[in-house]
């Protein structure tokens, strides 16, 4: 049981979380900021984030489903939600982590009112530089193969170059956006190259991570106590 009588945080969080928002709803002063951070962590807070209520809360939604995260895109602009974006965030070490499935079960859920099992996340501070990239989310989607040691893979993701030409090989467009990736990173962590960063963040978006031991709910809450 954790400190607030419902559950203890995961031992050994994902090493990638991806956040969608909107209207610039997710910084303050560059620090990744809940609705309601100083809010108590109770059931009913919980049940507020799992249920999408539109009550403050002190988590902040993420996933590790890179395609939930294209979803939640499409549902946020089918809403007119302007200035969408998809934020991934290195995780990897990172304290307080739940899992929404034991959050759920806590609540006595079943499994098909998870809604989607998104999960939640208290607030990240700037300084720990673990945002990684920021992607449009009004850019049109498009399909550009991507690579990992023993893998290739088409993945979609909001078009990352202006004006791309019809025709473009997709080579060409692999190798644009794997440095656009690597220049995120650099820009925003420092770290440099074919990082381990970069490594797992395109095996999330290629859909072949390592899942939770509750895979079919691809989901995880963390927050700060």
């Amino acid at each position: 049981m954790g400190p607030h009588g419902l559950f203890g945080p995961i031992k050994k969080p994902p090493v990638n979380l991806l956040r969608v928002g909107y209207n610039n709803n997710t910084f303050q002063n560059f620090n990744m900021v809940a609705g309601y951070p100083n809010m108590p962590i109770t059931k009913e807070a919980f049940d507020d984030c799992l249920c999408w209520r539109p009550n403050a809360t002190p988590f902040i939604p993420f996933t590790i489903d890179w395609g939930r995260a294209l979803k939640r895109r499409r549902k946020l602009i089918g809403k007119g939600r302007q200035d969408v974006v998809i934020i991934a965030v290195w995780s990897k070490g990172l304290h307080n982590v739940y899992d929404a499935y034991e959050a759920a079960k806590t609540l006595r859920y079943r499994d098909g009112n998870v809604f989607d099992g998104h999960p939640q996340n208290q607030g990240i501070a700037a300084d720990e530089y673990r945002v990684l990239a920021i992607f449009d989310g009004q850019n049109e989607l498009e399909g550009v193969p991507l690579s990992v040691p023993g893998l290739i893979g088409p993945v979609t993701v909001p078009s990352f170059i202006p004006h791309t030409p019809r025709g473009t090989m997709k080579e060409m467009l692999e190798e644009q956006l794997q440095e656009c990736l690597r220049i995120q990173i650099y820009s925003r962590t420092g770290i440099r190259g074919d990082s381990e960063q970069l490594l797992h963040l395109k095996r999330y978006m290629m859909g072949t991570f390592a899942p939770l031991s509750h895979h079919s709910l691809s989901s995880v809450m963390t927050f700060r106590v």
